[in-house]
């Protein structure tokens, strides 16, 4: 009996031993990605800050203004673009008449007036002044010259 306890105990161990042995080296196998996580997430912190130093210069105003002078042909804005509505009804040229004739009070009354498909007063103050932005600039264009730089 006890030869066949010993047997038990000896096949027991090693079991265990051999149990222990995998536990171990899953574990190690665990520290080991742990550390290459954080090897990849400190190089990755890097990389985002000098992602970062690189939008701050790309996102420069400064360099935006040259870039858009340069390959889009903008300006800086001077204050003899910035307008009233009534100027702006001004600029209209006397070839269209139904524009051109009404003040901004009237034509504002008038476009108020007028009901959407709902109902309620179709005027939007942006979208005629966008209206009346392109027939200028139409209108220059017909003339051979350039609405945005009369």
């Amino acid at each position: 009996m006890i030869r066949i306890l010993t047997l038990g105990l000896a096949v027991a161990a090693l079991v265990l031993s051999f149990g222990l042995y995998h536990v171990k080296y899953r574990t190690e196998a665990a520290g080991n990605r742990v550390a290459e996580l954080r090897r990849d997430i400190a190089r990755e912190r890097e990389h985002v800050k000098l992602l970062r130093a690189d939008w701050s210069n790309l996102d420069n105003p400064r360099r935006l203004a040259i870039l858009a002078r340069r390959h889009l042909g903008f300006e800086n804005i001077s204050p003899r673009q910035i307008t009233t509505f009534e100027q702006l009804v001004k600029l209209v040229p006397e070839r269209e008449p139904d524009l051109a004739v009404y003040s901004s009070d009237a034509l504002n009354g008038l476009l108020a007036r007028l009901p959407d498909e709902k109902g309620a007063p179709a005027y939007d103050s942006d979208a005629l002044t966008d209206l009346l932005i392109r027939v200028r600039g139409e209108n220059a264009r017909e003339r051979g010259g350039d609405g945005a730089k009369q």
